[in-house]
């Protein structure tokens, strides 16, 4: 399972593997079996994981493309401090998430900008919490422009974003109530720059307006 799960062999690979290792010759279609076995004994963990998820006030949560016998479907990853699940669907749509979490799920999810979050919060009473390297790399973006209005303005918006960072590496070094405060205060210089001098730009459109309407 970890040879072919984490490190990513193929069936062909794990032949050569064993081969060369330890000398045993193994057809792919008993390591097939084999993995099919180890999937059937994690079963119970895996559900009792499954049913734990709408429990769960904060998880991270991502999904990716992916295809399957040829078709596409989504892989997608709920990950908590203590295990991380993983759940292959024909859907990568907010589908799965109320599959998953249901829509009283009133926790938190850490996410990306990808449209299945923003429409299971409004079925639901989900929070979310956009992740900022998302957020950072489309400003980075901006601020290699050949365009000099938009670099500069990506620029301008990044430094702030350092500046941000600065203070939330400063918590529990400096008073809560003095953190919380110059936080806030990080806020409105963000939203002020996001939004002032804007360059005639769909990209820098799009980052202004994540900004100002996801808050």
């Amino acid at each position: 399972m970890y040879l072919k799960g984490r490190c990513h062999m193929s069936y062909t690979t794990l032949q050569d593997f064993y081969q060369s290792l330890y000398a045993i010759h193994v057809s792919t279609g008993f390591l097939a079996h084999q993995i099919c076995k180890a999937s059937e004994a994690l079963k119970p963990s895996y559900e009792e994981l499954v049913q734990q998820l709408p429990t769960e006030e904060h998880l991270h949560v991502d999904e990716t493309g992916a295809k399957k016998n040829g078709k596409r479907h989504g892989t997608w990853c709920f990950r908590r401090h203590r295990f991380t699940l993983f759940h292959i669907d024909s859907s990568r749509g907010s589908s799965v998430l109320e599959a998953f979490l249901g829509r009283e799920y009133s926790g938190t999810l850490s996410c990306d900008f990808f449209g299945a979050y923003r429409k299971f919060a409004r079925l639901s009473s989900a929070s979310l919490q956009y992740c900022w390297s998302h957020l950072i790399r489309e400003v980075r973006y901006l601020a290699e422009s050949k365009v000099k209005k938009v670099l500069r303005y990506g620029e301008r918006l990044l430094e702030q974003i350092r500046l941000m960072f600065k203070t939330i590496h400063c918590r529990g070094k400096i008073g809560e109530g003095t953190w919380y405060r110059r936080m806030f205060d990080h806020r409105e210089a963000i939203w002020k720059v996001a939004w002032h001098r804007l360059p005639d730009d769909n990209d820098v459109y799009k980052i202004a307006e994540r900004l100002w309407n996801e808050r």
